[in-house]
């Protein structure tokens, strides 16, 4: 299956200190990193969903800001279902360094030919390492058009739920021996700890 893939690397990095994208894991950018999971993965078009204060053109992909820029990680996804060629959009957070290639495609084989699919582990969703189908970005913008300026923000996992309700998306049930893939550095203690930071 044919599918686009993007990096949410557009967040404010607030509890980090700074820009995450940035910082190096195994002598590369955490944002170059991820790029190179997913383009191993299979993706045919690979997307990043950027800042506007930071020119990631470099990498040579095309970069995406958000229509809503303070919806959170759910206004990455938002405008990579907007620009995607594909019907399938693997969404990949830009800390989520436990993912691998190799993790993404026994993942995408446990769709069922859907387009979406979101990791469930102990009843938990993990919505920033999922696919999601692009035939619900209508959806999602009014429900972010109706939001904007407003809290709580509207959250990925409820996107997800509601991919599933409409038969476009299914839970992929995992054990919890594959929790560490999801490990996600928010603070510098916690990319300390799993060796994933430098400057």
């Amino acid at each position: 299956m044919s599918f686009t893939a993007v990096i949410l690397a557009g967040g404010r990095s607030s509890r980090m200190g700074r820009d995450k994208s940035g910082l190096l894991y195994e002598g590369q950018t955490w944002l170059a990193r991820q790029l190179n999971v997913v383009q191993a993965a299979g993706a045919s078009e690979i997307l990043v969903s950027g800042r506007p204060d930071r020119d990631d053109s470099r990498l040579g992909f095309k970069v995406l800001t958000d229509v809503f820029p303070d919806g959170g990680p759910v206004s990455g996804i938002h405008a990579a279902l907007q620009a995607a060629r594909h019907p399938s959009v693997l969404v990949l957070a830009v800390d989520m360094i436990g993912v691998s290639a190799e993790f993404l495609i026994r993942l995408q084989g446990q769709l069922a030919g859907l387009p979406g699919g979101v990791p469930r582990i102990q009843g938990r969703l993990e919505p920033l390492v999922a696919w999601y189908p692009r035939q619900g970005k209508e959806w999602l913008g009014r429900q972010l058009a109706a939001s904007a300026g407003t809290a709580p923000v509207l959250g990925a996992q409820v996107f997800a739920r509601w991919c599933v309700e409409q038969g476009w998306s299914r839970y992929l049930d995992l054990p919890a021996a594959d929790l560490g893939h999801f490990a996600n550095w928010n603070t510098p203690d916690e990319a300390v700890a799993g060796g994933g930071i430098g400057f």
